[in-house]
């Protein structure tokens, strides 16, 4: 079911009807669904209540692991068909790609984020693919904006990872430097992950603290002190006049009406509605 929210005096509730009300295992509930707020189409994703869980034997089906499930799949589907006319936002719980490194700069491989399992990834940004939309996910506590790679580094949908507001553990993305690096940014550029999936780094802002002096992978990834962190939010604006996404991320406590007022380092990005699929 599909609710439009755009009449005047309708807010929209916390989440949607779901697409399909049936309970997983356990009697556990699902919300994911599509609404439309503000001539803009959503989808809602609940990809982690779905996903395979990491095997011990990790060769074994490497391609009939889940993500975001058969049930989301058809949803993701149908979602393409509808408003064609619309732009299109899909809200998930996490990244598609791990835009993570270890302190010795190497690639993470985790199974925290969407991008395990790698094949059924693919899958699911087939889809989103289709209806040329804007990703959009918390989860990470540093903001990334990335656009995922399935054959190549640049042929997927922009996700916009958001700055946390609130957090203790830190997370990094400082990769190898190489020929790909792009603009003054070492952080930006074609990457592959520890799942070896490929993206673009299109913005990322790590902690102000190097790795190594908040502990490594063995160790406390605790940052205490807010000027250490980059917490902050984001804001996107859906211009339907200029068919474009503008895409910002403003450190805490900032006025973004101020005169003065400077996001991010690597935002505002501004995102063509027709650029969105990555083809």
């Amino acid at each position: 079911m599909k609710l439009n929210y755009s009449e005047p005096g309708r807010s929209p509730p916390a989440v949607p009807d779901p697409y399909d009300p049936t309970p997983i295992k356990r009697g556990i509930s699902v919300y994911y669904g599509a609404f439309t707020y503000g001539g803009t189409s959503f989808a809602l994703l609940q990809s982690r209540a779905f996903k395979h869980r990491p095997k011990v034997n990790k060769k074994r089906d490497p391609d009939n692991r889940v993500l975001p499930g058969e049930r989301q799949q058809r949803f993701l589907e149908s979602w393409v068909d509808q408003d064609r006319e619309l732009p299109k936002i899909c809200l998930t719980q996490t990244i598609f790609s791990d835009v993570l490194t270890t302190s010795r700069r190497n690639p993470v491989g985790g199974y925290d984020t969407n991008a395990y399992p790698p094949r059924a990834r693919d899958r699911a940004l087939k889809s989103l693919r289709k209806a040329g939309e804007l990703m959009l996910a918390g989860d990470q506590h540093f903001p990334s904006l990335v656009r995922h790679g399935i054959d190549d580094h640049t042929d997927g949908v922009v996700q916009f990872t958001g700055t946390a507001g609130s957090t203790l553990y830190q997370r990094w993305f400082v990769p190898e430097k190489d020929s790909t690096t792009e603009g003054a940014d070492a952080n930006t550029g074609k990457f592959v992950d520890g799942h070896n999936n490929k993206f673009r780094a299109l913005a990322v802002m790590n902690p102000k603290l190097p790795f190594r002096k908040a502990g490594n992978e063995h160790g406390s990834r605790h940052v205490f002190d807010r000027q250490l962190k980059s917490e902050g939010y984001g804001i996107v604006h859906v211009n339907h006049d200029e068919e474009v996404f503008y895409i910002e991320c403003w450190p805490q406590n900032t006025d973004p009406t101020a005169a003065d007022a400077k996001q991010f380092p690597g935002w505002p990005y501004r995102l063509p509605f027709d650029e969105a699929d990555g083809r």
